[in-house]
Parts: C-alpha cells; structure tokens; sequence
C-alpha cells in the first residue's frame, strides 16, 4: 500500500497542477478507496494472488485523500495561517487515526474471537469429529499446541488441517467486516467532496511575488 501510494503521488501531482482541478480527483480517490475495501471484503481464504492487485487499487484511493485534504485545507487557509492550519490538520489525521486503530482493533478481536472457533467447527464436524472433543480441540488449534493435540480423542491429521483452513477462513470472514465497516466513512467523504466550492487557485505570482517583493523592500529600505 506504501509503494501505491509513492507512485501515485507524483502522478496526482501532475494532474492536479496541469487541470487545476481538486474536486473530482478527491472525489475519485474516495471512490477509487471504497472499490479497494470492497475487494479486500470479497477475498477469502482460498483467494491468491488478487489481494495484492486490491492492496494497491486501496492506496492508489487513499494517496489521492491524503494529498488532496491537505492541499484545499491550505488553499482555503490565508497565507499567514498556512502552518496553524496545517498542524491542525496533521493533528486532527493523527487523533483520527489512533481512534480507528482503537475502534478497528476492537471490532478484530470481537469478530475473531466468534468467527474462528465456529469456521473450525464447520470445518471438523462433518470429518467426524466428536463434538464433546471441541472444548479442548479448538483452544489447542489456536495455540498450537502440538503436544495437547495429540491427547485430544478423534483428532487426526486430516482434522488438523480442516482446522487449520477453519482459522484461516474465520480470519477472512473476520477482516470482511473490518474492511466493509470503513466503507460508510469514505462513502460520506465522497459525498460531502461533492458540495466543496469552486477552488481558488495559488499561483507562484501571488504568494512567492509578494514574498520576493517584501523581501526587497526590507533590505532597500534604510535602517532609521
């Protein structure tokens, strides 16, 4: 996602600059970030390969949100305010993204904890796996504990490895909901872009002129 996001970067870059257009980039960065989540939602377990191709559709989305905020967040800002605003807007993502990781991080572990001991099941029983075995059977997958395995009655290789593609499975399922729970989030992003005001352009003439031209000032005006 790192390396989508670097090579995306230079290429919004030119885009923006050359159309002088904010908006629809922003809007298609959303867009382009709710297309991601929703194929990482859509792997599963047996899914090879594609993730990979979903991981860079999602930073090539999240590249265009992160440069593009923070580029209209200073353009909508006046000159003197640029750096206020922009610390605001650095602190405000980095709160943002220590309450995500918290409410992520709980929603995880709530479906994890639900999810793998029920897709081991599904996974064991038809093998004929009895189930009065299961109370000691999955907290031993979990922690792989070869040891404790081998004293539980009716586990074979084969039920070992249906278990094992139990986890694996009940991971997926549980990172399908963390990824579709963000997807409200970018879907109200999008739609609240579509309502920003027609940008105002900084050009190099306005801001570095001025700026040259106050500086010559200073040193051609006589010390009194």
């Amino acid at each position: 996602m790192f390396i989508s996001k670097s090579k995306n970067a230079d290429t919004l870059n030119s885009f923006c600059t050359r159309y002088r257009a904010l908006k629809v980039p922003l809007v298609a960065g959303f867009l382009l970030y709710v297309v991601g989540l929703c194929a990482m939602a859509s792997a599963t377990a047996s899914t090879k390969g594609l993730p990979v191709f979903y991981v860079c559709i999602l930073g090539s989305g999240f590249a265009a949100i992160l440069l593009i905020v923070v580029t209209i967040a200073q353009l909508a800002t006046p000159p003197e305010l640029i750096g206020t605003a922009s610390s605001i807007l650095v602190s405000t993502r980095a709160i943002g993204a220590s309450m995500a990781t918290a409410f992520l991080g709980a929603i995880l572990s709530a479906c994890t904890t639900k999810k793998i001991p029920a897709a081991i099941i599904v996974a064991v029983l038809p093998l004929g796996f009895p189930p009065s075995s299961l109370p000691a059977f999955i907290p031993a997958v979990l922690a792989q504990n070869k040891a404790a395995l081998g004293k539980i009655p009716g586990v074979t290789p084969a039920v070992i490895g249906a278990a094992v593609g139990g986890v694996h499975e009940g991971l997926a399922q549980s990172f399908r909901v963390l990824w579709l729970s963000v997807v409200p989030f970018a879907v109200v992003g999008a739609v609240v872009t579509c309502f920003l005001q027609k940008e105002v352009t900084m050009t190099s003439h306005v801001d570095v002129s001025f700026a040259l031209t106050s500086s010559l000032n200073s040193l051609l005006t006589p010390n009194s």
